[in-house]
């Protein structure tokens, strides 16, 4: 049998070459489209609140109709609540969940540390203002009654964080307590927030679905 001429062969690996480079372009690109998306991290049952341990983030390529219903920050998905459960490292999607959360704002503020003995990062939570003494902060009366009555400054706010005691601009506007950050839905809700935490002391309660969402009483 006769042996393929020189030419052959060096024509038969520059073929097999140019497929190994176009193989190695194609994973390139598909790795290139890759973006990391929320994953749950362990089991989550139908029901529960998620925590911000509770979901992480997972690089993946997803097409457009996927792409639209997940989500890129874990954050948008804590102290909402899964309506099917959902498996380790499972994606996301936003018809998994009970309700379908808007844009949140994190807001950093200083809380009464007594208030927080039964709140976790996760929780929804009600936040209750009570003014500060006339003369001591510039409080004024509580619309409800007398100096120290609380009133509902938001509902249904999402306690993202607990850190420790105030520091920087926090502890120069003489705030004390414990700093937390609350996760807000809009502009004039962290406006209120921000003005409550400047003429009085803020308390947290955990909310309830009844409570309703929003600022004011």
């Amino acid at each position: 049998m006769a042996r393929p001429g020189l030419r052959a062969v060096v024509g038969g690996l520059l073929v097999a070459a140019a497929a190994v480079i176009v193989f190695a372009a194609s994973l390139s690109a598909a790795g290139g489209s890759r973006l990391s998306y929320v994953v749950a991290e362990r089991d989550l049952p139908a029901g529960a609140v998620i925590s911000p341990g509770d979901v992480g983030l997972a690089p993946m390529a997803l097409d457009g109709a996927t792409r639209a219903a997940s989500f890129r920050s874990p954050d948008a998905l804590v102290g909402h609540a899964l309506a099917v459960a959902v498996g380790p490292g499972q994606l996301v999607e936003s018809s998994m969940l009970a309700d379908r959360p808007g844009p949140t704002r994190p807001v950093s503020v200083a809380v009464d540390p007594t208030s927080m003995a039964a709140l976790a990062p996760g929780d929804p939570v009600d936040v209750l203002e009570t003014p500060a003494p006339a003369g001591a902060g510039g409080g004024q009366a509580g619309p409800s009654g007398g100096p120290g009555s609380p009133t509902v400054v938001l509902r249904n706010a999402v306690l993202m964080s607990v850190g420790g005691p105030p520091t920087g601009l926090l502890a120069g506007a003489g705030a004390s307590g414990t700093v937390v950050t609350l996760g807000v839905g809009s502009l004039t809700e962290a406006e209120a927030l921000i003005a409550a935490a400047h003429s009085g002391t803020i308390d947290l309660i955990r909310a309830d679905p009844s409570d309703g969402r929003g600022s004011g009483p």
